[in-house]
């Protein structure tokens, strides 16, 4: 989706991705594809399609992840969005690629506060979710704890 949304919190900044950064983060993707459930190398000429249609999509937001020095270290996405019978909004999180360079050094953990900030406050998301097999114990936790809104967990 074309957006305009874009946060700043501690060591990274969130921005839209571009059609550039798109190309930049099918790189990293594919190094990493391991950690995706399509673990299949992704093509120029697909990622430009795949980009044409996300901009025309209504119900996904990817996000360009860049250090407070302006540089490009990954991306990932807010999607999947649904609306509860309490009348908020859930959606999930996911698609999270750092470069290896910026790895263990707080920026994946730092980029998915930030983008389940961002959700809350610039879209009003009640409850972001994630795919549990790839997220550490103690970063389940925390989302668990701390980014649920109170109507949905009553219904937990």
């Amino acid at each position: 989706m074309k957006h305009d949304l874009e946060i700043k919190y501690d060591i990274v900044v969130l921005r839209p991705m571009n059609e550039e950064d798109s190309e930049r983060y099918r790189v990293l993707r594919n190094k990493s594809k391991q950690f995706f459930f399509n673990n299949k190398d992704i093509s120029k000429e697909d990622n430009k399609s795949w980009f044409k249609s996300y901009l025309n999509r209504k119900d996904e937001y990817m996000f360009s992840i860049y250090t407070n020095e302006n540089r490009f270290i990954g991306g990932l996405g807010l999607y999947d969005f649904i609306q509860y019978d309490t009348g908020e909004y859930g959606c999930e999180f996911g698609r999270i690629v750092v470069s290896p360079k910026y790895r263990r050094g707080g920026y994946g953990i730092t980029s998915v506060k930030a983008v389940i900030m961002l959700g809350k406050e610039k879209l009003k998301i009640a409850m972001i979710e994630y795919c549990k097999n790839f997220v550490k114990e103690e970063e389940k936790e925390l989302t668990k704890e701390v980014f649920i809104s109170p109507k949905i967990e009553q219904r937990m």
